[in-house]
Parts: C-alpha cells; structure tokens; sequence
C-alpha cells in the first residue's frame, strides 16, 4: 500500500488546488494552474500504469509458484501442512493487490470528473479523438467485474473477501474450509486461477490508464491548438485584446 500514498497525495492536493482556483481572477495564473494539471495528471497516471505492471509481474510469480506446488503435490497422499501455509501467504498478496488496485480505479475515476473541470469540450475530445470511451464508466465497469470476480474465487476458498485482514486469518479459513488432501489440492487450484485472473484484470486496468493518459495529452495539444488559432485570427483582424483580470478562463 506505501507504494500508491504519494500519487495519491499528488492527485488529491491537485483536485484541491484545481478547485479554489476555478474562479481566479489572473488569466495567466489560471493558464499555469492548468498546465500544472496537466502535468500532474500524466506523472500520476504513468506512475499508476508502473505500479499496475508490477502488480501483474508479482502475480505472475505468484500463480508460478502455486503452479509448482500442485506440481509437487499432483501424486502425494498426504499434503504437507507447509503447502496451505504458503498458500495462505500467497492469498494475502493477492488481497493487498486486490485493495490497492481498487484504490486506483477510485482515484483515476475521481481524475475523470476532474478532466471534465480542466477542459471545457471534455467530451467533445473524447468522441472525436478516442472514439466513444468513457474511461469513467470505463473503470466503473472494471471495477465491478473484477470484485465480482475476486468475491467469488474467494467463496470458492471459502472466505468472506471483506474479511482478509491477515494471513493468520486466512490459513484458518484454508484449513477450516479445505479439509483433506482433496480439499486442500482443490483450494491450490483455485488460488491458481484467482492470480492467472488477476494479471488479466491487471493487463486490462494498465491499458485503460495509458489510453487516459494519452486522451489527456490530446485533449491538452487540441485546446492549445485552438487557443493559438482564436489568438491568431484575432490578430490579423486586429481585435485581439491581451486578457487581463478578470476573464477566468480563457478558452
């Protein structure tokens, strides 16, 4: 969880910036506030698309190493108690991932509403320029699949998924639930499928982050571009007038 706190603290006292300077009366100050967004915006969300990767490498190792136990157990009679402890230890990362991954989404939701704040024709630069996404529903519904998913791999171990609070509490529910060698080989093989679904959701999340990024880069170039464009016609007509305080926003 240490590795998601500072992006968050970056996007959250952006948002809070953003918003008391809606109504600024410099101009100029309003143009660096969003330029600063937008810069802030794209640190955060390639930081949040590393963090996601790596998410999925460490899930990769972890359905590597439940491979290799049902690997090691496939002919044995009588599985090891060591087996559901490590079992046990594997669950409880794929839980912290769980929780960490649905604080994203919940972050990168909130930026969707915020890009709407920064750029007037939000939409507008959507549709024309990544077709009809919308990375909030987006992201709501990946949110929602990848809950259901994860409450039911977790019913399947027998285990409540908002109940995880530490890997002592998961082995008991391994064992309490698991019970016998079949039980027990039943519950790797479901912990196999719990990782291999996770590093999709994962790979899914990391792709509706960087198609945000880059909607955010282009609807940033466009606006700029039309600034220049109104400025220079302005100009050859001769009414262009230098904003002064008072304008708030200037496109």
């Amino acid at each position: 969880m240490k590795k998601i706190k500072q992006p968050l603290i970056i996007l959250i006292s952006t948002i809070i910036s953003s918003s008391s300077l809606l109504h600024i009366s410099n101009a100029y100050a309003w143009e660096a506030t969003e330029f600063t967004q937008y810069l802030n915006f794209g640190k955060l969300s390639l930081q949040y698309a590393k963090q996601v990767q790596q998410y999925a490498t460490q899930l990769s190792q972890l359905n590597n190493e439940i491979n290799m136990y049902l690997n090691m157990i496939k002919n044995t009679v009588n599985l090891p108690n060591e087996i559901m402890h490590k079992l046990a230890g594997k669950i409880a990362q794929v839980a912290q991932i769980y929780r960490n991954s649905t604080g994203i989404v919940s972050t990168l939701m909130n930026a969707d509403n915020e890009l709407k704040n920064i750029y007037r024709n939000y939409d507008f630069y959507k549709l024309k320029n990544m077709g009809v996404k919308d990375y909030f529903l987006s992201y709501q519904n990946w949110n929602t699949s990848n809950s259901k998913m994860y409450e039911r791999m977790m019913q399947m171990l027998g285990m409540q998924a908002s109940s995880l609070e530490s890997e002592q509490d998961i082995l008991q529910d391994l064992l309490s639930t698991n019970k016998g060698d079949l039980g027990q080989k039943q519950a790797l093989q479901v912990g196999n499928e719990l990782t291999g679904m996770m590093i999709q959701q994962m790979q899914e999340l990391r792709k509706l982050i960087m198609g945000q990024n880059e909607l955010n880069a282009k609807m940033h170039a466009q606006a700029e571009a039309e600034k220049a464009n109104q400025m220079a016609v302005q100009e050859r007509l001769g009414t262009y007038i230098k904003p002064n305080y008072g304008n708030g926003r200037i496109y």
